[in-house]
């Protein structure tokens, strides 16, 4: 082929991609948009669900900042609030001006999600330990940062081969960091201690430090350590257990329930005191009062019928 002809050629496929290529964008447009108005029409509707997922397919097609809000709307309708957050910040952060006046109420909606986002820094010193929030798997460590969950009570689990499991159920503030030590125990000197009770929301003491509410677990060093359950109404129950390294010891401790103040050997001593007190007051009392017998106008005796 001859340059002249090769010019020629190349000048013909320019001209068909000038057609081709706009019109492939302007039909890739209007597929995004099209999938964009149903989504809508569904959010409308309260099918968050099925707008999620069309919200999902328009953006894999035109990558565009104004569906990063509709995803982060959808997203928040299903209490996913870490990824409505995520969805919300990156629309606050590559929407243009223009785009961003069209949502005039948009700082008091991320603010909102933002409660209800908690950020858990967690840290561990063992390598490759899957964590779990929620029972869901969200990585291993070390984590590559700080997590987001929803706000809320929330179950943190740190599992790995050879140690005993971590677990803290854990009151997680939203719009708040919450720093966790996760402090894996090798099996080779740590024994596991279960501590349930049958009185829901009985809080643990082990030597003296708080390890959460029942049922809870710790990994203890081998040897012998303190137990205490309290709850409030109730008088504490004690015990002291004895571990071995690579045992597992199932411990049930009740609070014993206040006895009524009736029952109590001191109310009825206070009430004996009291009662004798007074008993003796009425006592001086009537000597004090007491008056000598009125003078009549006959003597004993003298009275005739």
């Amino acid at each position: 082929m001859n340059l002249r002809r090769f010019l020629a050629v190349l000048v013909l496929v320019l001209q068909t991609l000038a057609v081709v290529v706009p019109a492939a964008a302007q039909d890739t447009q209007g597929a995004a948009a099209r999938l964009k108005t149903s989504a809508d029409t569904a959010f409308d509707a309260k099918h968050f669900e099925e707008a999620l997922a069309l919200y999902d397919e328009a953006y894999a097609i035109s990558p565009q900042p104004a569906i990063l809000y509709d995803r982060g709307r959808a997203l928040q309708y299903l209490a996913r609030y870490p990824q409505a957050l995520d969805q919300l910040e990156r629309f606050d952060r590559e929407a243009t001006p223009e785009l961003r006046a069209k949502v005039p109420g948009f700082d008091a909606v991320l603010d909102q999600v933002r409660h209800h986002v908690a950020t858990v820094d967690l840290q561990c010193a063992v390598p490759g330990a899957r964590v779990l929030v929620g029972s869901v798997s969200v990585g291993t460590t070390p984590l590559p940062g700080p997590l987001r969950v929803t706000a809320g009570r929330q179950r943190i689990e740190v599992l790995a081969e050879g140690y005993y499991p971590f677990h803290r159920d854990l009151d997680l503030p939203g719009a708040t960091v919450t720093n966790i030590t996760a402090p894996l125990e090798s099996k080779d000197h740590h024994g596991l201690l279960v501590v349930r009770s049958a009185i829901e929301g009985t809080s643990i003491f082990i030597d003296g430090a708080a390890i959460g509410f029942t049922p809870t677990e710790a990994a203890l060093l081998e040897g012998a350590h303190g137990v205490r359950a309290s709850h409030p109404g109730f008088d504490d129950a004690s015990t002291q257990i004895v571990l071995r390294a690579g045992q597992e010891k199932d411990l049930t401790l009740d609070p014993r329930k206040k006895p009524s103040i009736l029952s109590r050997w001191w109310f009825w001593t206070a009430v004996g005191v009291v009662l004798a007190g007074t008993a003796a007051a009425l006592t001086i009392y009537a000597f004090t009062t007491e008056q000598a017998p009125p003078n009549g106008n006959f003597s004993p005796g003298t009275a005739s019928f």
